[in-house]
C-alpha cells in the first residue's frame, strides 16, 4: 500500500528525531542501536523513494493547475476585452438610436406632424412626463406635504395633476396665486417607435 504524503512526512520526522536523540548521557553523539539503525534504513529506503514519487505527482499536478490558472487567466482577459469591445459597440449603437430620433424630433417639428403609420411602424410623438428643476426653489414657500429632505418632485408632480399647482411661463403658482421662486418646469417630446 502506498503511504500519503503526510505518513511519509512523520517518518521522515521520526528519523529526524531519532538522530536528535541518539546521544548518550553526556549529551555527545552516540552510535545508533542495530535496532534504530535497521529502522533508520528501512524508513529512509521507503520513506525516500515513496517521498520522491509523491512529490513527482505533486509536481505534475502543480503544473497542469498552473497551465490550466494561465490559460483561464488568458481566457478572462479575452472575455474582459472581448466585453469592452462589445460595450462600446452597444454604446454606438444607442448613440446611433437616439440620433435618428433627434433627427424624426426635428423632421416631424419641422413638418408639424405627430404621427406616421409605415407598413413596419407607427413613428409618433409623445409627450414626456413634466420635468421639475428644483435647485434654486425657496423651501420655506413649500406646504410640508412638498418637502423630505429634499423638494418632493413627485408630490408637486401630483399637485399640478391635481390643479394645486399650475404651470406658467414664468414657473409655478399655487392655485391661490403664489409664486415659488426658483420652482420651473420644462416639458419634452421623445419619439416612440412600436
Amino acid at each position: 500500500m502506498q503511504k500519503k504524503l503526510y505518513e511519509i512526512t512523520d517518518d521522515l520526522k521520526q528519523i529526524e528525531d531519532l538522530f536528535l536523540n541518539a546521544v548518550d548521557e553526556n549529551g555527545e553523539p552516540r552510535d545508533l542501536t542495530p535496532e534504530e539503525d535497521n529502522f533508520l534504513k528501512e524508513c529512509l529506503n521507503l520513506s525516500e523513494d515513496e517521498l520522491k514519487e509523491k512529490l513527482e505527482g505533486y509536481g505534475k499536478i502543480i503544473a497542469n493547475l498552473k497551465f490550466d490558472a494561465d490559460t483561464i487567466k488568458a481566457e478572462a482577459d479575452l472575455i474582459k476585452k472581448e466585453y469592452e469591445r462589445l460595450s462600446a459597440k452597444a454604446k454606438a449603437a444607442e448613440n446611433r438610436v437616439t440620433s435618428l430620433k433627434s433627427y424624426i424630433l426635428w423632421a416631424f417639428n419641422t413638418l408639424k406632424i405627430d404621427k406616421v403609420k409605415t407598413p413596419s411602424f407607427t413613428v409618433f410623438l409623445k409627450k414626456n412626463p413634466l420635468s421639475l428643476n428644483t435647485d434654486n426653489v425657496d423651501v420655506s414657500k413649500l406646504d410640508e406635504k412638498f418637502i423630505t429632505k429634499s423638494v418632493s418632485k413627485s408630490a408637486l408632480q401630483q399637485a399640478i395633476k391635481n390643479g394645486d399647482l399650475v404651470v406658467t411661463d414664468s414657473g409655478l403658482v399655487f392655485a391661490d396665486g403664489e409664486v415659488i421662486e426658483g420652482l420651473t418646469a420644462t416639458s419634452s417630446t421623445s419619439v416612440q417607435v412600436r
